[in-house]
């Protein structure tokens, strides 16, 4: 894979001629055979479902990168989707053609950086386990310590993240984690400089200090490890101030936190991906495009990551850059719920609960069952929602004002405006119908005592 990044840009054009709104920029990879840089046809077609093949009539694995030139990617229209619709529904009957399988593997699973060895006897090959855990945790950290002082970096990592995160039988100490990371770093260990980075960035047993966090996720960087420039680049998204106690302070760069993600997406992070996607989505240091947003996604949310599934599906449901396909949305958002996502979970609640013809029958009870797994994780518009469907008595729910202003409440103190407005009639109803009383029981003369 290329070093250095570099994208080819990709224009839809319909089997009928006609142009589709966007160009998008696509990843190059490096062909291991050519050395040239190339763009996979499994890529183009995470974002254009559709595709058939390019202008030139091929569909190749890998398709040769054009730099300063669109290539037109041809793909199906409309017409063409519905006359293939009847031509299967002619054919469904007849068993389907044997054909060599043509599907490329999936991106790859985020990488593992807790796991770290070395070309040599590492402390990771020589983990043994027994029938008694404390055993195998007490012979690993021993193998461990040995390689160690035998100079393995990667085992004074291990024994690092041990103090660092108070695991193999260690206390939580990391005076003693720093150590080691320091050692590690003097070999030019990366994920010890990323660990060491770690310290400083969040204060743990060091003063928070963001100058000493970047000059260690930089020198990380220069060996390529994916999780520095996801950290790095996650930095310079969010930026960070001064504590008013040395710690500096980082400026929000979109532009840099870009280059750095980019950079870690080609190695598979999907956390880099979705950011990647969302900054495309939002316009945050380039130009909106939701088709780019889409893509990447795509590439996170095949690995599972719930936020990139919901991402998806609220594209589709709003018709961002795609056309509206409930349906789809649906899916994705169902995938994304199913994780326990809280606005995933809100989202289909709110499907069941209006339903979509062709798509889904209005059920109040299962939109009162996905509203609350999301009020359940603090979503405060699901638990309004939730209170409003307790006052009516909907959704299998027993109608309780009791358990509806709770949920008010709790909607009100999440910043959901509308809670606070129930909240409020509530308090007013309340206090009407306490003076109400008060005055019967004067009218009959009684004593309120």
């Amino acid at each position: 894979m290329s070093t250095h990044e570099r994208f080819q840009a990709v224009r839809a054009v319909d089997d009928i001629g006609r142009s589709q709104e966007g160009v998008i920029d696509i990843p190059c990879q490096m062909d291991s055979v050519s050395g040239e840089e190339v763009v996979l046809w499994e890529d183009i077609l995470l974002i254009f479902k559709n595709a058939l093949h390019l202008r030139n009539g091929l569909a190749p694995y890998r398709v040769a990168a054009v730099p300063d030139v669109v290539l037109e990617v041809i793909t199906e229209s409309r017409s063409g989707r519905a006359q293939r619709r009847v031509e299967e529904s002619e054919t469904s009957a007849l068993p389907p053609a044997y054909t060599p399988s043509q599907a490329q593997p999936p991106p790859p699973n985020a990488p593992s950086y807790t796991e770290v060895t070395s070309q040599s006897d590492t402390a990771n090959d020589v983990r043994t386990t027994t029938d008694n855990d404390n055993i195998a945790l007490s012979v690993y950290h021993q193998q461990c310590l040995r390689l160690a002082n035998a100079g393995d970096p990667a085992a004074m990592y291990n024994i690092a993240t041990f103090y660092d995160e108070a695991k193999e039988g260690v206390s939580l100490d990391y005076e003693v984690a720093r150590e080691w990371y320091l050692k590690g770093v003097a070999l030019n260990h990366s994920q010890c400089q990323v660990g060491l980075a770690l310290l400083y960035q969040y204060g743990r047993g060091v003063p928070l200090n963001y100058a000493k966090c970047i000059e260690y996720y930089l020198l990380a960087v220069e060996q390529g490890n994916a999780t520095a420039q996801h950290n790095l680049g996650r930095l310079y998204y969010d930026g960070a101030v001064d504590n008013g106690q040395g710690s500096g302070s980082v400026m929000v760069d979109y532009k840099r936190a870009m280059e750095l993600l980019k950079k870690s997406t080609q190695q598979g992070e999907k956390h880099s991906q979705y950011i990647v996607g969302f900054m495309y989505r939002h316009a945050q240091g380039v130009d909106q495009n939701f088709l780019a947003a889409l893509f990447w996604f795509r590439k996170s949310a095949a690995q599972g990551y719930a936020l990139a599934q919901y991402n998806i599906g609220i594209l589709y449901q709003f018709g961002l850059g795609v056309a509206k396909d409930l349906r789809i949305a649906f899916e994705w958002l169902l995938k994304a719920a199913e994780q326990g996502l809280d606005k995933a979970e809100y989202s289909v609640g709110e499907l069941y609960d209006y339903g979509k013809d062709g798509l889904l029958e209005q059920d109040h009870t299962k939109a009162a069952e996905w509203y609350r797994r999301a009020a359940e994780q603090g979503h405060a518009e699901a638990q309004c929602t939730l209170g409003v469907m307790y006052q009516n008595g909907e959704g299998g729910l027993e109608q309780s004002y009791l358990v509806a202003l709770e949920w008010f409440e709790k909607s009100a103190a999440g910043g959901c405006e509308q809670g606070k407005v129930n909240v409020e009639v509530y308090r007013r109803q309340s206090i009407g119908l306490a003076e109400g009383v008060r005055k019967a029981f004067q009218h009959l003369g009684i004593n309120e005592e």
